[in-house]
């Protein structure tokens, strides 16, 4: 509920952020005499560099979460996931920056539908392979219940879902090193 509440007020402020910055950049260059025509080369380079800071922040909230355990205060979770939410300012808005910006303004509500279509896929596909990773966990868990003392079985199930925070660490790692190229 409540962390749930903060991550989603740091991805709407990260919402509000994002253009906001897109928008001042060029206005920057617009200010500067760099010719209209030319202004989203250089955005694009500064987008590029906002993607990659955005993932490997995004990577680096998750491998923080690899080191928190049942003991963890709940304000270590909410700290992490209000950073994860704010990651979101440097990945969405240099995304959808690029990919509208060669569409035609008759385009444009095709192109977002054609994006948010691609967007929800793609998140889609991702929930799928992290809850089969962490399925996979829970289930090795459970085949060794009697193996494990009662007292440690919480910890177990807990340790259970470091696995998919590996995997999205890896995922967000892979993502930057990508944007590069």
């Amino acid at each position: 509920g409540a962390i749930h509440g903060r991550l989603l007020t740091a991805w709407a402020t990260a919402g509000i952020l994002g253009p906001v910055v897109v928008n001042y950049m060029r206005d920057y260059q617009l200010s500067q005499g760099i010719p209209r025509d030319q202004v989203y080369n250089q955005t694009m380079y500064i987008l590029v560099g906002m993607l990659v800071v955005g993932l490997t922040l995004a990577g680096a909230t998750m491998m923080l979460l690899l080191d928190t355990s049942l003991t963890s205060n709940l304000w270590v979770y909410r700290s992490i996931l209000f950073g994860r939410g704010l990651c979101w300012a440097f990945i969405f808005s240099p995304l959808q920056a690029a990919a509208f910006s060669q569409v035609s303004l008759p385009d444009t509500g095709r192109a977002s539908a054609l994006y948010a279509t691609q967007r929800q896929v793609a998140s889609s596909l991702g929930v799928a392979i992290l809850i089969s990773i962490l399925m996979t966990q829970i289930n090795h868990v459970k085949a060794t219940l009697g193996t494990i003392p009662p007292a440690l079985v919480a910890s177990h199930y807990y340790d259970a879902y470091k696995w998919p925070f590996l995997m999205t660490c890896l995922f967000a790692f892979g993502g930057a090193f990508f944007a590069l190229f």
